[in-house]
């Protein structure tokens, strides 16, 4: 088995709900920090990324792409019909990315990075029977992916016999996706809000043992991204599933 194969079995076993990077355990949301009755309410979901993206390790070994992205537009995705029954549940969205820039790829990934990209993200939880009676959704420590802001993403083509493009692309993770607004990382939309370069550093500063790649290049810009993804070395000693016997399409 190829090291690019054992990648896109790992991929084929994951599970999303929502966005295009995690699965959501729904049973651990917390809803934000914000004083009553204010109504920028988010509720923060907290979920296991598919793979990891924390360093510059993780990105050159699992992605295929590195794209300076802004988000265009965005469409709600309808809840299912069993949550519409529940009276509560999830709404999404589809938002639509631009790829501005392509700032790193692999030699042998196996698709050119797209033009635009229509992504899968966050939206909103939904109670009392009433779908417009709704709260924000984020997921912790990573962007909602709003129309108007930019990010860079690491992106990874996951392969899937069933779908009429014979596959999808995904993020790696939380820290895969970054604020990119005004060319500098770490500034712009993070969980909704809006936060400054200097605030992003700020997590750099204090240290700690999950400082990532995201957090060493708050206030760049991509060419400094550039240069450390060249650095960085694939981590070749990754264990990964086996691959299945069969294709099942339903």
């Amino acid at each position: 088995m190829t090291f690019r194969s054992k990648i896109a079995v790992v991929l084929a076993g994951a599970v999303s709900v929502v966005t295009a990077a995690v699965s959501i355990d729904w049973s651990a949301i917390a809803a934000a920090d914000t004083p009553r009755g204010r109504q920028d309410r988010i509720i923060i979901a907290h979920g296991a990324d598919n793979l990891p993206s924390r360093t510059a390790s993780d990105w050159v070994t699992y992605a295929d792409h590195v794209v300076a992205v802004t988000a265009t537009a965005e469409k709600e995705t309808p809840p299912a019909q069993s949550e519409l029954d529940r009276g509560e549940g999830l709404i999404g969205r589809a938002v639509t990315l631009r790829i501005d820039q392509v700032v790193w790829s692999r030699a042998d990934a196996p698709k050119a990075a797209p033009s635009t990209w229509v992504r899968p993200s966050m939206g909103w939880q939904f109670t009392d029977g009433d779908i417009n009676n709704r709260v924000k959704v984020a997921k912790a420590d990573s962007p909602r992916i709003q129309a108007g802001h930019s990010y860079t993403v690491a992106i990874v083509w996951e392969e899937d016999p069933c779908s009429p493009e014979g596959g999808r692309w995904r993020g790696l993770g939380a820290g895969s996706t970054v604020p990119y607004d005004n060319n500098r990382i770490g500034e712009g939309e993070l969980e909704g809000r809006e936060r400054t370069a200097e605030q992003a550093r700020q997590v750099l500063d204090e240290g700690g043992p999950n400082i990532g790649l995201k957090d060493e290049m708050a206030g760049k810009d991509t060419a400094h991204l550039a240069s450390a993804l060249m650095a960085a070395e694939p981590d070749e000693s990754r264990q990964f599933a086996q691959e299945p016997t069969a294709d099942t399409c339903t």
